[in-house]
């Protein structure tokens, strides 16, 4: 919405107000990306701008407390770990420590790296200041020191944009072992829609597959704590997903498959319970 200097109220982007009036009960996690060419002071000064200018859409609404901030990849700290406290201040609650490749934070998930001293350092202090850590990027070494890291705080991790690793092996997919931790300490999984995450390259991507995802982590558990994380705008969509006016169809296509009851609670509840608990 940024770099293509387009309005949040009406857009040609995934996401609009104008079509989320189709959806009963909405609230929706906006992230800001750093990219991945630009250095870490520059990541952060794009924040800066990119924050200001959400802040101007969405204060123009009455419904702008239905917004959640989220920063994807925390490189934009440059290891000042009194930036976070700055962030939470303005409003990030909810944080992916890393995109790819390693970092001063650590090792994605195309790496086999952990942590940095650092990183563990911006973890732990997410937990001091009620930041939520998404491990929806991280590495399996990574995954597993936030993990030990929210069991010392008891606190809950996430994994915002996640499809099964079960379903289809790609790297960025969750392992089972890693939903049913997630579930241990009281976290939430999002399901990606992005196709690469959905299917083979190549392949066909459509609503099926998303089912088929949603599907096998019903079958491990996951009725009260999946969600829907989607990645609109930040990712190609299954054939039937144009943008945030598909969720509808969606929903239908999920009451369907597994009933109103576990429909209900992937399009919303569980999100939103988690939210309110909290944040």
């Amino acid at each position: 919405m940024y770099k293509k200097k387009e309005d949040l109220k009406s857009n040609s982007l995934h996401i609009s107000l104008e079509r989320a009036e189709k959806i009963e009960e909405y609230h929706q996690v906006m992230a800001i990306w750093s990219d991945n060419e630009r250095s870490n002071e520059d990541c952060y000064n794009d924040f800066l701008d990119i924050h200001s200018n959400l802040l101007k859409h969405t204060s123009l609404f009455p419904s702008n407390e239905h917004f959640y901030m989220s920063i994807e990849d925390a490189r934009l700290l440059c290891g000042k770990l009194e930036r976070l406290d700055s962030l939470y201040d303005m409003g990030v609650r909810f944080l992916i420590p890393m995109w790819s490749g390693e970092s001063i934070i650590g090792g994605a998930f195309d790496t086999s790296s952990g942590l940095t001293d650092f990183g563990k350092s911006v973890v732990r202090r997410c937990f001091e200041l009620g930041i939520i850590p998404d491990i929806s990027h991280s590495s399996l070494k990574s995954a597993n020191e936030i993990f030990e890291i929210a069991e010392k705080y008891s606190g809950p991790v996430i994994a915002s944009h996640s499809c099964a690793f079960s379903v289809h092996e790609h790297p960025r997919n969750l392992r089972d072992e890693q939903f049913r931790r997630i579930k241990e300490i009281g976290g939430v999984v999002g399901l990606s829609f992005c196709s690469y995450h959905l299917v083979k390259k190549n392949e066909h991507c459509g609503i099926e597959n998303i089912l088929d995802h949603i599907n096998h982590y019903l079958d491990i558990g996951g009725e009260d704590m999946l969600c829907l994380g989607a990645d609109m705008d930040g990712a190609p969509m299954p054939e039937g997903i144009t943008g945030i006016e598909s969720i509808p169809y969606l929903y239908k296509k999920l009451c369907d498959s597994f009933g109103k009851d576990i429909a209900d609670k992937i399009t919303f509840k569980n999100a939103y319970n988690f939210v309110k608990t909290n944040l």
